[in-house]
């Protein structure tokens, strides 16, 4: 079994599920599952992405984004909404 820091990534929202990454965002102070990935850069992505649509401009996020950044994120994790 993995100790809960071994589960943790250096990236907001994304944590280690096996051999996979799962990306969790709190809604309403509970954990929401997102979607789990190969990658935990690809994780990350997904929960800026979630963290955006649901909060706006006041989006916690990995990474910062421009606005063309914005819709390259939404054109590649379509999936993930």
């Amino acid at each position: 079994s993995q100790t809960p820091s071994s589960r943790r990534s250096r990236f907001t929202g994304v944590f280690k599920n096996g051999a996979r990454w799962q990306a969790l965002i709190a809604i309403q102070k509970r954990k929401t599952y997102i979607a789990t990935f190969d990658s935990a850069l690809d994780a990350a992505k997904a929960y800026d992405l979630v963290s955006i649509v649901l909060n706006n401009y006041l989006a916690t996020t990995n990474f910062d984004y421009s606005k063309e950044g914005i819709l390259s994120l939404i054109t590649s994790h379509a999936a993930v909404l």
